[in-house]
């Protein structure tokens, strides 16, 4: 080993974790399941998100149940849009109108379909609700970068309060 021997008494900034001090946690302490909502269960395409989403529910809690219900809602509505506007041979309508006798739209009479600007509302609200709720990889990326902001926000603190605990220590006429 080269170098100096450690202190030690010296303080340790970012000390490891021994194996005695690791906490486990114990299955009797894990909160339990969310349970899905009736009108979640009662449409089998939310339920199916609910079940891509929320999975066993652990990560979230009974107050996140209305936003669960309508990231499912949104995801219900952007499924039944997206059926509504494919043909059986893979096409996608986008304009609707009066049919003519040749099977073509009648040009005088087309508009844009309107469950397609159904299901751009419905992925923004989804896409809104996911990254409240942490649903997507971003979000969750942006949730860690925040609480590691949010830790090294409290240590400075700390180290600041400390040092100025420090440097004014024969000059504070409080008790300790």
């Amino acid at each position: 080993m080269k170098g100096r021997k450690p202190d030690s008494k010296a303080v340790r900034r970012n000390p490891k974790p021994s194996p005695q001090t690791e906490l486990i946690a114990e299955p009797s302490a894990m909160p339990p399941a969310l349970q899905k909502p009736d009108a979640v269960l009662a449409n089998p395409t939310m339920s199916q998100c609910w079940d891509l989403v929320v999975g066993d529910g652990y990560q979230y809690s009974a107050a996140d149940i209305p936003q669960l219900e309508m990231l499912c809602y949104s995801y219900a509505v952007y499924r039944q849009c997206m059926n509504n506007t494919l043909t059986p041979d893979g096409r996608v309508i986008t304009k609707i109108g009066r049919i003519t006798d040749e099977g073509t739209v009648d040009p005088a009479t087309a508009k844009a379909h309107p469950d397609i600007k159904t299901a751009r509302e419905a992925m923004a609200t989804y896409r809104t609700l996911a990254d409240e709720l942490g649903v997507s990889p971003l979000a969750r990326q942006k949730m860690g970068l925040l609480e590691a902001v949010t830790h090294s926000t409290q240590a400075d603190l700390v180290r600041k309060t400390e040092e100025l605990f420090t440097r004014f220590k024969g000059r504070l006429s409080a008790p300790n």
